[in-house]
């Protein structure tokens, strides 16, 4: 299995900006669907990937995209950038890229929860 190396994972985790912005109600709600739908989302990418399905993988990181962005999980977003564009060249190292946002959902999910508790 490949090796992340723990600084490319928390770099950047939140965009702090886009945190401020969002009221705290609409942030829990939100801190909520990130944590039930993001692994699920990240399983389907995982499938499509692998039975061959690189339109629908591309397509499901994008949307993974959108949900990161609107709760300001930065570098999950750069993550699922660098998702979309493998997809769209059929890149074979597709799945050390999958391991890389698993490891970093569960460390923005972490720092998120933090924000939540200063809200």
């Amino acid at each position: 299995m490949t090796k992340i190396p723990e600084s490319s994972l928390t770099e950047s985790l939140l965009d702090f900006n886009t945190l401020q912005h969002i009221k705290p109600s609409l942030f829990n709600r939100l801190l909520i669907l990130f944590e039930e739908s993001v692994p699920d989302m990240v399983q389907q990418i995982r499938n499509a990937w692998e039975s061959g399905q690189i339109q629908l993988a591309g397509k499901l990181t994008h949307n993974l995209k959108g949900s990161c962005l609107a709760i300001g999980a930065s570098r999950m977003t750069d993550l699922c950038k660098q998702a979309q564009n493998q997809c769209m060249e059929s890149v074979p190292e597709f799945l050390p890229l999958l391991i890389q946002m698993e490891h970093t959902f569960v460390l923005t999910l972490k720092e998120l929860k933090q924000h939540q508790a200063s809200l």
